[in-house]
């Protein structure tokens, strides 16, 4: 009908076997939690990933190059590139983005260039260059310039061509949390620039892959028209803009909150071990207290 737990307490003089055995036991239970989880590869969180999609924009900026057995057309959207440019030819352009899923952010670029010919002119080639303003904002801050290239050739000559792709984002280092970073920001074309070299696109293409951060279209099916003599050549793509896995150098309060995780999963095991051994040593007096 009625029970009352009896506590016992087992004392010992400092210098004693039985005390040697409990700062032992005690001291064992602290640290070999803390080896085990150390040794387990994932105490030190150095790395670690989130998915957001960035908020980009198109900067209706480009650089739009038609070659063919007659030599090139050209256009672009910098004035100083098309005065040293012979073949300029000045295309009609639509752009539209779209946000299918109403979160503010912009989902899809579509663009269509008809860009007019020369008599008799066949295209075997289209080179096209697209520049991007790009945002991460949610957990890491990177406001970054993107670039989709097009590099297309047939050998038969041809009217059009359809590209359907994905604008994704390349890391070569991992994003840092902390303040804002702007340092792949800038344009990597210099607009002002009146060198025509700055507009070379294997310098463009080249200086960009040296930053941290880029963009490269991905999964890109096209198509291309085929057809001799035409008077324009249409160019239409389709550019996803596609949600991220984004890699970042956790902050300090976050390591220290998944190390103090890991070492409590092993704690609690040791804890338990530990006091049903002293349990046993004492209740059995294997050591004299």
């Amino acid at each position: 009908l009625f029970c009352k737990a009896v506590y016992r307490n087992y004392r010992a003089s400092l210098c004693s076997k039985a005390t040697v055995f409990v700062v032992v036991i005690t001291g064992a239970t602290i640290i070999i939690p803390f080896i085990f989880a150390y040794k387990d590869l994932g105490f030190w969180k150095k790395i670690d990933q989130y998915q957001e999609q960035p908020s980009v924009r198109f900067k209706r900026q480009l650089i739009f190059i038609l070659e063919g057995s007659e030599g090139l057309v050209y256009w672009s959207s910098y004035p100083m590139l098309n005065l040293h440019v012979e073949g300029l030819s000045v295309p009609s352009i639509e752009d539209l983005e779209e946000d299918f899923d109403s979160d503010g952010k912009l989902d899809e670029l579509i663009l269509s260039i008809k860009m007019p010919l020369p008599r008799s002119f066949g295209v075997l080639n289209m080179k096209l260059l697209l520049l991007f303003d790009c945002k991460i904002e949610t957990y890491t801050k990177v406001s970054y310039e993107g670039l989709a290239f097009v590099d297309h050739t047939s050998s038969i000559p041809g009217s059009g061509l359809s590209v359907v792709g994905e604008l994704r984002l390349h890391q070569n280092e991992l994003l840092r949390r902390g303040s804002h970073d702007h340092r792949f920001e800038h344009s990597i074309i210099e607009g002002d620039s009146s060198a025509v070299s700055t507009f070379n696109l294997d310098h463009i293409l080249d200086e960009y892959s040296k930053r941290n951060v880029t963009t490269q279209l991905s999964s890109v099916q096209s198509t291309w028209k085929t057809a001799s003599g035409a008077a324009h050549f249409l160019a239409n793509l389709r550019i996803k803009y596609p949600v991220e896995i984004l890699w970042y150098r956790p902050g300090m309060w976050q390591v220290l909150k998944h190390a103090w995780t890991q070492y409590l999963a092993f704690l609690a095991i040791f804890l338990f071990l530990g006091e049903r051994t002293k349990e046993f040593v004492f209740v059995n007096q294997i050591l004299e207290t």
